[in-house]
């Protein structure tokens, strides 16, 4: 479905930091747009419930994502590693 009919996940959580469809998203090298404070670091964030913040971030996605998907992939990857269960730190 998502190949077919979609270009960017807008995820927007109130009180959960943490959702795993982020890491599916993002691994799929779909453009990400989220509040997530947790992974402002990765995909497009915005603060809270900034609606203003978030209708920005969409357009910067979509304006630049296909673009910086190098760097994007890179991001994703460093992040996945981190949370690897066979990761050292972990």
């Amino acid at each position: 479905f998502m190949a077919d009919h979609a270009n960017m996940i807008v995820s927007h959580q109130l009180d959960c930091d943490q959702n795993y469809i982020y890491f599916d998203a993002l691994y799929a090298n779909y453009p990400l747009v989220h509040n997530s404070a947790r992974y402002r670091h990765l995909g497009y964030f915005y603060p809270e419930s900034d609606v203003v913040a978030g209708a920005e971030a969409v357009l910067t996605a979509w304006r630049e994502h296909d673009r910086n998907l190098k760097d994007y992939g890179h991001a994703v990857t460093r992040a996945v590693a981190d949370l690897s269960p066979l990761a050292r730190v972990n």
